[in-house]
């Protein structure tokens, strides 16, 4: 079951990540990292990621 925070946060996650934040990995965060981890490891969404091109 996703939230309207878990959809709200997806993309910027990622666009998070690629500008070399770590705050979504970081250890120090345990919520954080465990809830990331179980939005971006559904099916539905590595398929989004999977079929999006980013100019970013």
């Amino acid at each position: 079951e996703f939230s309207i925070a878990d959809l709200f946060h997806y993309p910027y996650g990622w666009m998070l990540a690629a500008a070399g934040s770590n705050i979504l990995s970081d250890e120090s965060r345990p919520h954080v990292v465990k809830w990331w981890k179980d939005i971006t490891s559904r099916p539905s969404w590595v398929a989004v990621k999977d079929g999006v091109k980013s100019n970013l």
